[in-house]
């Protein structure tokens, strides 16, 4: 099936009166109604949400590096193994960023991110649990194949509701999520893991503190997806769908939230269409 993609700078859709109805408002671009709707509470939220995703991917793939040393004895770990340990999630990444990336044009960004926000959770909370090295493994690829697909499914959502003048700056500030990851990824290194007293021991199952920060690693990941279910889909995915009517609501309750009960000038009864030249 082939892949539509649209320009976000180099593409307006036309906001045009539906027959008979409202043919006293004047039609405005995409980026005009983006300046009606401007930028107010709801993008410091998304900017919150898209950047405690952006933290959770880091988090997940600096992980690993912390918990080896004291792995080692337990997963009985080779130089080799180490170095497989240290480099699968980005073999996971690299298959997730295909898979998803391609889900996304035709089921949505924000369905895209639960799922994937969700794999890499749930992978990292099962890897936690692995008394073996290969399940361990294996799990650490599952979790690289979600982060694969929420690291640019994040931003490509994020960027689609932010207004023209404002972009480059707040997608440099999303990018810097990624360093507070690898902060709290550190601390909480730092605070779980040389604590042995923690965590639940048996004949045959252990359930320690390097496991523990593993597990703890992955709610970033998991509240992320859980939060996403009450933010919209993008306006721009519905547009590439020719849904207007749904696209227009996703810009109502992003006005809404910015501007109360005001009214939203581009009218409840305009349609989105494409140019020819807009798609790909």
């Amino acid at each position: 099936m082939e892949s539509r993609f649209l320009e976000i700078d180099e593409t307006d859709q036309l906001l045009q009166n539906n027959e008979g109805d409202h043919n006293d408002v004047d039609p405005v671009s995409y980026e005009e109604a983006w300046k009606t709707i401007g930028y107010g509470k709801f993008h410091v939220l998304l900017l919150a949400l898209c950047g405690w995703a952006v933290s959770s991917d880091a988090i997940e793939v600096l992980s690993v590096s912390f918990m080896l040393p004291s792995a080692q004895c337990d997963l009985h770990l080779s130089s080799t193994d180490k170095g497989w340990l240290n480099s699968i999630i980005f073999v996971g990444m690299m298959v997730g960023g295909y898979f998803w990336g391609s889900l996304a044009d035709r089921v949505g960004r924000r369905a895209v991110l639960m799922g994937s926000l969700t794999v890499n959770g749930l992978g990292g909370l099962v890897s936690s649990t692995s008394q073996v090295f290969w399940l361990f493994l294996i799990m650490r690829f599952i979790s690289g194949i979600g982060v694969g697909g929420s690291i640019p499914v994040i931003f490509s959502y994020y960027t689609e509701f932010l207004p023209k003048f404002r972009r480059g700056t707040m997608i440099s500030a999303l990018a810097t999520f990624w360093m507070m990851g690898n902060i709290i990824a550190s601390g909480l290194a730092w605070l779980v893991i040389p604590h042995p007293e923690l965590g639940y021991y048996s004949s045959g199952f252990k359930y320690n503190s390097w496991r523990i920060f593993i597990a703890i690693c992955t709610f970033p990941s998991l509240s992320s997806a859980f939060l996403f279910m009450f933010m919209p889909e993008s306006p721009k995915f519905f547009l590439t769908k020719h849904d207007e009517a749904r696209a227009l609501d996703s810009l109502r309750t992003v006005h809404r939230m910015n501007h109360g009960n005001k009214a939203f000038l581009v009218g409840s009864h305009l349609m989105f269409n494409f140019r020819s030249s807009a798609l790909f």
